[in-house]
This record gives structure tokens, C-alpha cells and sequence, in this order.
């Protein structure tokens, strides 16, 4: 069990290593505060990547500026280290310096691997100096670093069940502790009415499209598509989140059919905007697909089909068959008449709404987060 308030035995220092897409940080970023909010005296240090959504963290975390640090390490693609093996192999024995600085500096108690290649460099070094280390894995499929990372690992937290079994380390403790929430949506979680206005804004059905946080060039134009030709399409209030190289893209796309929406880079306040819409159209990352459902929000999922194990057909396949979210394939030939065939029937049907409008067990805030911190805390003097 977590504490609940501020203990002076508690830990000094945590390390979450990892990033490079919102996915893996989003849970991390939950794990944070609310070990900020219980041991305020305990410094949280970020070992990630350069990318654009990493370097956003000091903006998305709530947390003293005191309590937080940030580092970035230059961490190349992993596909570089075939493709460009000259560059990446010194990157990446720069980054295993720079994790290996950062623990004489700040000696952490625990370290946290959140996911991706960002996350070895971190693992690895805080592993050579014995510290317990955590993995946190949301989909039902791992990613290939986290799947070759569990060999050093003391305890690894699932939020999907993993569809195959992991081989290597006897020593590793699997737990199913669902995935962490940031407490925006704790209070999205009690209102169960939070959709129940189905003429939306202004007399419009609102729609809220998330590309995810480094956008979705196909998953944009499917979409922008789709809804430039539905018979309807002055009725739908559209916000779209398109990431920060296709904002201009999907924006003038829009504005050449006619179309008043609202496009933006990256949506700091999701929470707010699935609650106030009446549908949304995402990715099938396992920590939007937890947000999604958190919030009581029906949606057509649209999993990348490049993902890394197919990660996301197979969350999409599992939360379809337990919540009643429903997803479509990109490669279709009649995508866009699924999705227009759906927008129809939510517009048209409030009985789809409602069926939707409830939690899965074990992804909300309280649980999944207490559950992390719980295996944090175990064994901290």
C-alpha cells in the first residue's frame, strides 16, 4: 500500500528513464506526482530523450520546481543502429555517460524503466549500481526494449495481460497493476454524465481526433477525408490534435472543403476535452485507449498498423472486446465509410453513447498509480 502523506522514510530520489512518444511518458508522468504529492521531500529526476514531446516535460509535469530535474539525453532511433550504426553506437555511449553522471549526482533509491530505447541507457547504468529496478509495460504486446530490458529487471508492471509469456530472469516479478492515470482524470472518472448533452456545443456534436502526440500523417487524412464527405459535416464541432508536422497540413485541408475546425500541435488538457466530447477518433496506444475509456468516452479506434509487435491492432482487439470501443483498419479500402458509417450511427443512435459509458477495472487513477508506488516503495528504508 502507498503512503498517504509526506514519511520520513520514504524515498530521497526515483529515477524514470524513457520517452520518446506520449505512451511512455504519460504513465510515468502520473507515477511522478503522486510521489510528489506523498514524499515532498523526494527529488524525481527524468533521464529521457531530445525529442519534442520529452522536451516538454518540465511544462506537463506538476511538480515544484525544486523537486523535479529533467535530463536529456541525445538518444538516436534504434533503427539507426543498423541503418547508421557510425552514429548511433557513440550516441549512445554518450547517453550511457550521461546516465552514469546522473547517478553519482543524485544516487537514486529506485529506477523506473517507462519504455523505449530512451530508457536503456538509464536501466542499464542504474542496474550496474544495484539499484531495484521497475519496468512499466502498458501494452498487451512489449516493446523490444522493455522485453530485452526485463533480464535486469526486479519487477515488471503490466497494464494490458501480456500475450506471451517472458523467458530469462526467474528473479522478475510480473504484476498486473492496470495504467496509471494522471489525476485529471480522477474527478472524469466519478461523472458519468460528463457526455450526456448530445447536441454537444452551440447545437454540435463534438468530435475530438488525437493523432497522437507525434502526429499521424495517414490516420489525418483518413480522417479529414471522411469527414469532408459526410452529408452532415456543418453539425460536427471538430477539434483535432495532428502533431507538429502535419498542424498546417490537416489545417488547409479543412479550410479547402469548407470546414471550420480547430487543429492544434499537441492538447495539454485532454481530460477536459474527452469529457466534453461526444466521440473521439485515436491511436490505439494502450494509455489513450485507458484515458479514453476513464472518461466514459466512445470511440472509433484506428491502431497504427507499423507499430512495434503490432501493439496496437492487438490493444485495439482487446479493449474492443472488453469496453465495446470500436476500430477500424487504416488499410482498408472502405475506412473512410466505416468511419463515416459510425459518426452516422453515434449521431443518430444515443443507445451506442451509453453502452460505452463505463470504466474498465483496475485503469483508473487511484488503483493502477497506488499499485506502481506500492512495488516503488517495497523494500525502501
Amino acid at each position: 500500500m502507498a503512503a498517504t502523506g509526506s514519511d520520513e522514510t520514504g524515498p530521497k530520489c526515483i529515477f524514470l528513464c524513457g520517452g520518446g512518444s506520449g505512451g511512455h511518458l504519460t504513465p510515468g508522468i502520473a507515477v511522478a506526482e503522486e510521489l510528489g504529492r506523498l514524499y515532498p521531500d523526494c527529488r524525481i529526476v527524468f533521464l529521457t530523450s531530445d525529442r519534442p514531446v520529452d522536451r516538454r516535460l518540465p511544462e506537463l509535469i506538476h511538480l515544484p520546481i525544486g523537486q523535479l530535474t529533467v535530463i536529456s539525453l541525445r538518444i538516436p532511433p534504434a533503427r539507426d543502429a543498423f541503418r547508421k550504426p557510425w552514429s548511433f553506437f557513440p550516441l549512445m555511449t554518450l547517453a550511457f555517460i550521461g546516465a552514469i553522471v546522473a547517478n553519482i549526482r543524485y544516487w537514486p533509491d529506485r529506477v523506473i524503466g517507462l519504455g523505449g530505447i530512451a530508457s536503456v541507457p538509464g536501466v542499464l547504468i542504474g542496474r550496474l549500481f544495484r539499484r531495484r529496478v521497475l519496468l512499466m509495460e502498458q501494452n498487451t504486446s512489449m516493446g523490444s526494449a522493455n522485453q530485452w530490458l526485463c533480464r535486469f529487471a526486479d519487477v515488471l508492471c503490466t497494464g494490458l495481460p501480456l500475450d506471451s509469456e517472458l523467458s530469462g530472469n526467474r528473479r522478475l516479478r510480473i504484476i498486473h497493476t492496470g495504467i496509471p492515470l494522471r489525476r485529471a482524470f480522477t474527478s472524469a472518472i466519478s461523472v458519468a454524465s460528463s457526455h450526456s448533452d448530445p447536441a454537444g456545443i452551440q447545437g454540435h456534436l463534438r468530435i475530438l481526433i488525437l493523432g497522437g502526440s507525434q502526429g499521424a500523417a495517414r490516420l489525418n487524412q483518413l480522417v479529414v477525408r471522411a469527414l469532408c464527405s459526410l452529408e452532415e459535416s456543418g453539425d460536427w464541432a471538430i477539434l483535432h490534435q495532428a502533431g507538429e508536422a502535419d498542424r498546417d497540413l490537416v489545417l488547409n485541408l479543412y479550410r479547402s472543403q469548407g470546414l471550420n475546425a480547430e487543429v492544434r500541435t499537441f492538447i495539454d488538457d485532454v481530460a477536459t476535452e474527452m469529457r466534453s466530447c461526444s466521440i473521439a477518433i485515436s491511436r490505439a496506444g494502450a494509455t489513450t485507449i485507458a484515458e479514453l475509456c476513464s472518461t466514459e468516452t466512445p470511440a472509433i479506434l484506428v491502431p497504427l498498423k507499423t507499430s512495434a509487435r503490432n501493439h496496437q491492432v492487438r490493444n485495439a482487439e482487446w479493449y474492443s472486446l472488453t469496453s465495446g470501443l470500436k476500430w477500424i483498419d487504416e488499410d482498408a479500402e472502405d475506412a473512410e465509410d466505416q468511419i463515416r458509417f459510425l459518426l452516422s450511427e453515434i449521431k443518430c443512435n444515443s443507445e451506442w453513447q451509453q453502452n460505452v459509458h463505463r470504466r474498465l477495472p483496475g485503469n483508473g487513477h487511484g488503483a493502477a498509480t497506488a499499485a506502481v508506488i506500492g512495488e516503488i516503495l517495497n523494500g525502501t528504508k
